[in-house]
């Protein structure tokens, strides 16, 4: 390197030691910007994490229960979680229902009692635990909202007890 101001031939060639970092800062880049898009994010809020306490509570409330089988590196899931999950016409339509998360890969046991062919899937039961609906896969806003409306209307309300007749006249 010279002191006399001048660019040398060093200096000169410094645009091409850029143009070789170029793909591995692109490569970089790309991986970087997948691992942030299928990251898992929070669960939305309302979701339980207690399959027992949710079929508690939906006696109770005499509500049906939405199960969410997920698994933490699942791309869909992660996607339904930051977009379908928390739109604010889902809220809505999950507040006649009693919502909880399971790890499928944590609770295996669970998500084969269910049949689940994989994530993310959702099964509706009944308030008495029955199951009513199913579906597998990545779902819209309109056609989440649609299954839980489809599913709501299978489940018939429950009959109040008969009330108790007079004493018949001697």
């Amino acid at each position: 390197m010279s002191f006399t101001g001048h660019n040398t031939d060093s200096q000169a060639r410094s645009p091409d030691r850029v143009g070789r970092w170029m793909p591995v800062l692109l490569l970089a880049f790309v991986f970087g910007a997948f691992f942030y898009v299928t990251r898992s994010p929070a669960p939305p809020a309302g979701w339980g994490g207690d399959l027992d306490a949710a079929l508690k509570q939906a006696a109770e409330q005499q509500k049906p229960v939405v199960i969410a089988f997920h698994m933490p590196n699942c791309s869909p899931c992660s996607v339904m979680d930051r977009t379908t999950l928390r739109a604010d016409v889902v809220n809505d339509a999950l507040k006649s229902f009693v919502p909880v998360r399971v790890d499928a890969a944590r609770r295996p046991d669970i998500a084969g009692k269910y049949g689940v062919p994989g994530t993310p899937t959702y099964v509706v039961l009944s308030p008495d635990g029955a199951p009513i609906a199913q579906v597998a896969g990545f779902q819209s806003t309109e056609d989440f909202v649609g299954f839980l409306g489809n599913a709501r209307s299978k489940i018939t309300p429950a009959k109040p007890a008969p009330a108790a007749l007079p004493p018949a006249a001697p």
